[in-house]
C-alpha cells in the first residue's frame, strides 16, 4: 500500500487517500501536494484532505451509501448485464433477505460480526422459505455469496478499502442426495401418461427418456427435430420474462417467456431419439397442424406459435414451464408420490443409463451438463456423440413400462 503521507524535500508533503482498487486489486489514490513545516503538520493537512474527499464522494448522487442502496447500484451497473434472465432473478429473490437485513446499514460501516450474525439467523430453525420448510446449506450459501460479491464491487468503485466478507464463516454446500422411485411408480407414471394428451405425453417422454430439462421441452422446435436421422438439437431454453432484466442479442420473446441459449455451452447438443419417441413426434406434428387453423382463430394467436413440438391443445399457445411441472405434479400425485418434479425424471433417465453401464461421458453427452463435477468424468465434456446406444436402451426402457 502506497505511503498516505512522503516527504520529498523543500518541506514539500505528497498526501495520498485511498479511493478505492484497480481491477488488478491494487490500491487507487487521490493525491495532493501540500507545503508544511512539520510531519505533524502534514499529519492535520492530510486528515483535512481526507475528509474532504470523503465527503464529496458520498455527496454525489449516484454513490450507494447504504446496502440497499449498493444493492441496486451493483444491479443497474454489473448484475443486469449480459446475464441469464434466470441468474438475475436468483440473484433478486437472494438480494430481498439481504435488503431486509442489512439494507439500513451504512456500506462502509458494515462489519464480517453482522454478517456471520446474518449467516445464523439465516440457518436459525425460525426461517423459512416458501414452503415452510428451513433453509438449506446451499441456499445459505448462495446468499453469502451474493454478499461476498457485492463488497467486492464496493472495494472496485471505492466505497471500502476491504471486503468483510474475507472474514466471514461460509457454510459448505451440501449436495442433495438424490432419492429416486421404485420401478412399479415409474410403470405406473408411464401407463397413465399414455392416456393423456398428445402433446404433455410427450413432454413427459422427451423428460423421462431423454432426460431433457423442462426449459429445452418447451424451447423445442420443429427445425430442431431431424426426421431421417433420428435426432433432436437442443438449441434453446425457455424461461419466464423479465423485463427488467438485459436480454440477449440472439435471445427470442414470446410473450411471457423468451428462448435463450441454453445453460452452458454443452447445453447445446445433439441427442439421438429412440424410434418409438420419433413416431410420437410424428404424429404430434399432424396432430397440431390438422389444428392450426382452430388456433389461428384464437385471440393472440401468432404464427410462430406452431413452430413449437408442445403445445396447449385448447389455445395453440407453446406450453411454458409452469404447465409442464404441474402436470408432472398431478400424474405424481395421482400415482401416489407427491414433489416427483420434472427434473426428477431428468435424475431417473440419467441413473437408467448409468445402470445400463453406458459410459459417463456418453451420458454427459446426452444431459448437456456443463463439468465433470455432475458426470463424473473429468475429461467428458469435451465428447460430444450423437448416442444411438443411448437412445436404443431408452427406448427399450419406455417400452417395458408401457407393458
Amino acid at each position: 500500500m502506497p505511503k498516505k503521507i512522503e516527504y520529498k524535500g523543500n518541506n514539500v508533503y505528497v498526501l495520498r487517500v485511498p479511493v478505492g482498487h484497480t481491477q488488478r486489486g491494487y490500491v487507487k489514490t487521490t493525491n495532493k501536494r501540500v507545503v508544511a513545516n512539520s510531519m505533524a503538520e502534514a499529519q492535520a493537512l492530510y486528515y483535512k484532505y481526507e475528509a474532504g474527499v470523503k465527503a464529496e464522494i458520498e455527496s454525489s448522487g449516484t454513490t450507494p451509501k447504504t446496502v440497499k442502496e449498493l444493492v441496486e447500484h451493483w444491479f443497474e451497473n454489473v448484475g443486469n448485464i449480459g446475464r441469464k434472465n434466470t441468474t438475475i432473478a436468483t440473484d433478486r429473490h437472494t438480494s430481498q433477505r439481504i435488503i431486509e437485513a442489512l439494507g439500513d446499514l451504512h456500506v462502509r460501516k458494515v462489519t464480517y460480526t453482522q454478517l456471520n450474525r446474518f449467516t445464523a439467523n439465516l440457518i436459525d430453525e425460525q426461517c423459512r422459505n416458501n414452503s415452510g420448510r428451513a433453509l438449506s446449506n446451499r441456499t445459505v450459501r448462495m446468499h453469502q455469496d451474493f454478499l461476498k460479491k457485492l463488497f467486492e464491487y464496493a472495494v472496485k468503485i471505492g466505497l471500502r478499502l476491504d471486503n468483510p466478507t474475507e472474514h466471514m464463516t461460509f457454510v459448505k454446500k451440501a449436495r442433495k442426495k438424490i432419492s429416486l422411485p421404485n420401478m412399479n411408480f415409474i410403470q405406473d407414471y408411464v401407463q397413465t401418461v399414455d392416456e393423456k394428451s398428445a402433446n404433455l405425453r410427450c413432454a413427459a417422454y422427451l423428460a423421462l427418456v431423454l432426460g431433457l430439462r423442462r426449459g429445452e421441452i418447451c424451447g423445442l422446435r420443429w427445425q430442431d427435430v431431424d426426421f431421417k436421422s433420428n435426432i433432436i438439437t437442443v438449441r434453446w431454453n425457455r424461461v419466464k420474462y423479465d423485463k427488467a432484466a438485459t436480454v440477449s442479442k440472439n435471445a427470442i420473446i414470446i410473450g411471457a417467456s423468451i428462448l435463450q441459449s441454453p445453460k452452458s455451452e454443452e447445453g447445446e447438443r445433439q441427442v439421438a431419439v429412440p424410434e418409438e419417441i420419433m413416431k410420437e413426434l410424428k404424429e404430434l406434428k399432424l396432430l397440431n397442424e390438422s389444428n392450426t387453423a382452430v388456433y389461428q382463430s384464437v385471440p393472440g394467436y401468432e404464427p410462430i406459435f406452431s413452430e413449437f413440438l408442445i403445445l396447449n391443445e385448447a389455445t395453440g399457445r407453446p406450453i411454458n414451464v409452469d404447465t409442464l411441472s404441474r402436470f408432472t405434479g398431478r400424474i405424481s400425485k395421482y400415482c401416489g408420490r407427491e414433489g416427483f418434479t420434472t427434473h426428477k425424471l431428468r435424475h431417473l433417465a440419467t441413473s437408467v443409463m448409468l445402470d445400463q453401464k453406458l459410459p459417463v461421458n456418453v451420458v454427459q453427452s446426452v444431459l448437456g451438463h456443463a463439468d465433470s463435477k455432475t458426470t463424473l468424468d473429468v475429461y467428458a465434456h469435451l465428447l460430444r456423440p450423437v448416442n444411438t446406444e443411448a437412445a436404443q436402451i431408452m427406448g427399450n426402457f419406455l417400452q417395458n413400462m408401457r407393458k
